[in-house]
C-alpha cells in the first residue's frame, strides 16, 4: 500500500477537481423546505463527498508521485468535515450558500528513517460559495434559475518532520516544518 502521506497530499491537492465540477453531490439528501408567513422558503441540505484519487501529484515543489487512494484510505485520515447547502427563496428570487470544510491528517515513520524518524501531516480544505438567482421558469413543480455567485477556496498543507534521522545533523530534517497555503 502506498504511503498514506502521499495519499493524504493527493486528496487535498486533487480535491479541487472534484469540487470545481459544479455538480451537486450525488449523496445529498434534501430536507423539506420550510415556509413562513412572509412567503419566504428555507431549505438546508447536508451532504457527504466520498472520493478516492488515482494519478500523479506533487507537493511543496517536489517531483510528481503516483497515488492510488481508495475511499477507505481517505476516511481513515479524516479528522472532521462539514458540508452543506443552505437556500432561501422568495417568489422568483433565491440566495444560497455552500460550505465544504474538511481536515485530514496522518503521521507515521519516515521511509528508511534517513532524514527524520517520523512525519506529521495536516491538510485543511475550505470552500465557501455564495449565489443569488432569479427563476426564469417558475412553475409549481419546477424552477429554472439563472444564478451568479462567488467562491472562496483554500487549501492549507502542513508537513512536520520529527526526530533526528540516521544522517548527520546538517542533513537531518528534524524540526523542519513545510507549510503551503493556497487561497
Amino acid at each position: 500500500m502506498k504511503s498514506l502521506l502521499r495519499v493524504i497530499s493527493a486528496v487535498a491537492l486533487g480535491s479541487s477537481a472534484f469540487l470545481s465540477t459544479g455538480d451537486r453531490p450525488a449523496a445529498a439528501a434534501d430536507l423539506e423546505p420550510v415556509a413562513d408567513e412572509s412567503g419566504w422558503t428555507f431549505s438546508l441540505t447536508p451532504y457527504v463527498w466520498l472520493a478516492g484519487l488515482t494519478g500523479d501529484v506533487a507537493a511543496f515543489g517536489g517531483p510528481p508521485v503516483g497515488v492510488d487512494a481508495t475511499i477507505p484510505d481517505v476516511l481513515s485520515a479524516l479528522d472532521i468535515g462539514l458540508m452543506g447547502l443552505a437556500q432561501a427563496r422568495y417568489a422568483r428570487f433565491t440566495v444560497a450558500g455552500d460550505l465544504f470544510w474538511v481536515k485530514l491528517s496522518d503521521d507515521g515513520p519516515m521511509p528508511r528513517g534517513l532524514f527524520a524518524e517520523k512525519y506529521d501531516l495536516t491538510i485543511t480544505n475550505l470552500m465557501l460559495t455564495g449565489v443569488v438567482g432569479y427563476s426564469v421558469v417558475y412553475e409549481s413543480n419546477m424552477n429554472l434559475d439563472l444564478v451568479v455567485g462567488a467562491r472562496y477556496w483554500s487549501v492549507d498543507n502542513n508537513l512536520d518532520f520529527k526526530g533526528a534521522g540516521t544522517l548527520p545533523p546538517p542533513l537531518s530534517l528534524e524540526g523542519v516544518s513545510l507549510d503551503q497555503k493556497e487561497g
